[in-house]
């Protein structure tokens, strides 16, 4: 029931998101804008040792005054179990790959051709790859999503750093779901 409502809820925002395009000029700086990230997403749990550490690339590209879709591949540092007859733990590595879409605020209020300041709500679904020997733990695909928001700023025309914050879930290690943190650096032209 929950997750009906929540459903009906986020097909009504993006109804009336996408009404009110028409209140907009045609100079967004969002819309066709290439926005390239590259992050860092450093493993927040405490008790973990080696960290899980992950980076990221995206590329995004503004479909609306306010809304940017794009892609992300990455790769992150994991702790591999094995199962019996090798039972112990090794550092491995898998690669992360997913879309995402972010839902820019500041067009709604500030109505200018370069504006260095972004402040917008992001989501991201992928996933990773496990690749493994027959008796290690973790094998195969997973999944994760993220929801969370996110702003940059850009002292220069094209070039910013960025951070996002959020909550992510993955469904390994039991469906750890977590806050994260994401830091790097964006290009962004027209």
């Amino acid at each position: 029931m929950k997750t009906k409502k929540t459903i009906q809820l986020i097909t009504l925002a993006f109804t009336l998101l996408l009404l009110t395009q028409d209140v907009f000029s045609q100079s967004s700086y969002i819309k066709n804008r290439w926005n390239f990230q590259v992050g860092f997403i450093p493993d927040p749990r405490k008790d973990m040792i080696p960290k899980a550490n992950q980076f990221r690339a995206s590329a995004n590209y503004g479909i609306l005054d306010f809304a940017e879709i794009g892609a992300y591949l990455g790769g992150s540092d994991y702790l591999q179990f094995s199962m019996p007859p090798n039972n112990g733990l090794r550092d491995a590595y898998a690669p992360v790959y997913g879309i995402n879409v972010n839902a820019h605020l500041l067009p709604f209020l500030v109505k200018k051709e370069d504006f260095r300041f972004d402040l917008y709500l992001a989501t991201k679904f992928g996933g990773f790859y496990y690749s493994g020997k027959e008796t290690d733990y973790f094998k195969g695909a997973y999944w994760q999503y993220f929801i969370g928001g996110g702003m940059a700023f850009f002292p220069t025309k094209h070039i910013g750093v960025f951070a996002e914050y959020g909550y992510e879930n993955r469904a390994v290690y039991n469906g750890i779901s977590h806050n994260t943190l994401q830091i790097g650096v964006s290009l962004k032209f027209k």
